[in-house]
């Protein structure tokens, strides 16, 4: 329902996309974008994973109007995309702490961590390396929404694991009394019921 506007980050084609989407229902456009951390090659001079995602989420905010509504999904290439509990086997390093600053500094909510403040991240990699580590990468940032009203849950059943090394992870927003705001961010897709997605790996 509604109206897709492309919306391009520049040095970033093939890593993100995004769009400004206008709903007949909707008291303005909300923005949304799937990324995912590009990885340095021999033909990309990058940084490190944690800097090209905190370079990522600075362009997108710098685009987007501060009143709007925003939700930025995908792999952010990083082992803690959220503040750890003290009992975690994985912490949060230096360079991802000073990411999850700049990201909340933005006025960006870190969903899974912002709707289940007591719970340990979960898996959301299974690296090959240590396919039992808890390594959450995938994940969502969002603006204009209150957490109170959103869901958001990591799967973890065989029939949708086992097409990739990553978990799918849901989320749910409320865009208006009426209807449910439903993302994937393994794929980037948004739709207006809950329903069950389907992973499409990013390239």
């Amino acid at each position: 329902m509604g109206v897709l506007h492309e919306i391009a980050i520049a040095h970033y084609a093939g890593w993100v996309a995004g769009a400004e989407w206008h709903r007949t229902d909707a008291d303005g456009p909300t923005y949304v974008f799937s990324i995912h951390s590009p990885t340095p090659n021999a033909h990309e001079r990058r940084a490190g994973y944690v800097a090209e995602s905190v370079k990522i989420v600075t362009a997108i905010c710098d685009r987007v109007p501060a009143t709007r509504r925003l939700v930025i999904g995908g792999d952010f290439n990083v082992k803690s995309l959220g503040e750890r509990l003290a009992s975690e086997p994985i912490r949060v390093d230096t360079a991802e702490w000073r990411a999850l600053h700049a990201f909340r500094t933005r006025g960006l909510s870190i969903a899974w961590r912002d709707v289940h403040p007591r719970r340990a991240l979960p898996q959301t990699l299974r690296w090959s390396g240590a396919p039992t580590a808890p390594f959450h990468c995938d994940g969502f940032l969002t603006r204009g929404f209150p957490t109170a009203a959103m869901g958001c849950d990591i799967i973890c059943s065989e029939g949708e694991t086992r097409v990739s090394d990553h978990n799918p992870v849901v989320l749910q927003l409320p865009v208006t009394p009426a209807v449910q705001h439903v993302c994937s961010a393994d794929d980037g897709r948004c739709d207006d019921a809950p329903r069950r997605l389907k992973r499409r790996r990013l390239a």
